[in-house]
């Protein structure tokens, strides 16, 4: 069994060094109203890779 974990960051759960970065790049962590979000993060294991080349 396999299971994908996603978690949502919260802003006053990340460090001021990272809020800086993150309010840089609004364009890139955008909340749409002009300020950034954090962004979601997905865990997960790769089982098996194929080469299909």
């Amino acid at each position: 069994m396999q299971k994908v974990v996603s978690a949502q960051f919260s802003k006053k759960d990340i460090t001021t060094e990272v809020q800086e970065y993150y309010a840089s790049m609004p364009k890139v962590y955008p909340d749409f109203n002009g300020g950034w979000q954090p962004h979601i993060v997905f865990v997960d294991e790769i089982i098996e890779v194929r080469d299909e080349r």
